[in-house]
């Protein structure tokens, strides 16, 4: 489930050429997040290994997304 996730989020944001390549992940994990993804068990781990980052990046970008104001506020460590 997880992995399909990442693969359709992938394929929008690689369809999209107004997203630059820095901010791809990004904007990965917030369509992930706006799937609820991260509310299963150990998303962050897989959505890290799927898109060849570490956990902790995952949750950088969680972090700033939720200081906006975007997405669930109920984004949980594992």
């Amino acid at each position: 489930m997880i992995a399909t996730a990442v693969s359709s989020a992938q394929l929008e944001v690689s369809n999209n050429p107004s997203i630059t390549a820095p901010n791809r992940n990004k904007e990965i994990i917030y369509i992930l997040n706006e799937k609820g993804i991260f509310q299963l068990k150990d998303a962050v781990v897989q959505v890290a290994h799927y898109l060849g980052i570490t956990k902790n990046t995952v949750y950088l970008h969680l972090r700033n997304l939720s200081n906006n104001g975007v997405g669930n506020d109920e984004i949980k460590k594992v």
